[in-house]
């Protein structure tokens, strides 16, 4: 079910086979002349560094599609997180 270009859970792809197809796929579209565009999302911090109706808000004035406004708003809203340190749990 994975897509055979995704890099995460896929046991013959990483961060460097990842690279590498991007760096082919660049290099292709400089060669042809053509214009292409990379968008690059870290989500590491996300829960406590964004404000989720601001990013939202951007993300429709940049005219981005409703189906990309739709997935970061199913992604960030209703979320949470707790850290553990051996038995112990944040609020």
């Amino acid at each position: 079910m994975l897509n055979p270009l995704q890099s995460d859970f896929h046991p013959e792809h990483n961060t460097t086979t990842a690279l590498i197809n991007i760096t082919d796929d660049s290099k292709l579209v400089v060669d042809n002349h053509q214009i292409a565009a990379l968008t690059l999302s870290d989500f590491s911090n996300d829960f406590s560094t964004v404000d989720f109706d601001v990013l939202l808000a951007v993300l429709y004035s940049l005219n981005m599609s409703s189906n990309v406004i739709d997935w970061f708003h199913t992604y960030l809203h209703g979320r949470w997180q707790r850290i553990r340190v051996q038995d112990y749990f944040s609020d």
